[in-house]
């Protein structure tokens, strides 16, 4: 059961970007911004979820209600690879999840999955001499 950071370009995933209700509402900064635009975004977010009627905590229930439906979930943005308002949203839905008794994963480009707990690694030998 995953939460999934997709580029745009992978079918059938939601968008997060304009004109998403959850799209970043403040302009787009150099890269070395990043972090800053990140929690600028996350404290808009947190005060928008704090109004009942919002569109915002409308589309999140959405996401929430079709990933028990589906068992999976995945959201499209610019830069699914590096920090993002999507990292944020992944947050909040893999809580309210959580919350009512389902375990989630999030998975970003180039995340390696874990090998399960009681299997061998097998090692094979260089060819180099």
């Amino acid at each position: 059961m995953t939460i999934r950071l997709v580029s745009h370009y992978a079918k059938d995933a939601i968008s997060l970007d304009k004109p998403s209700p959850l799209a970043n509402p403040k302009p787009r900064f150099a890269e070395r911004d990043r972090d800053w635009n990140t929690s600028q975004y996350e404290r808009w977010f947190w005060s928008r979820l704090s109004w009942n009627d919002s569109e915002q905590l409308k589309e999140l229930d959405r996401l929430v209600e079709i990933w028990f439906s589906k068992g999976k979930l995945d959201l499209a943005v610019d830069t699914p690879h590096l920090k993002c308002h999507g990292d944020v949203i992944c947050q909040y839905l893999k809580w309210q999840i959580e919350r009512k008794g389902k375990s989630v994963d999030i998975i970003k480009p180039g995340d390696v999955p874990q090998a399960p707990p009681n299997r061998k690694v097998e090692r094979r030998e260089s060819i180099r001499h």
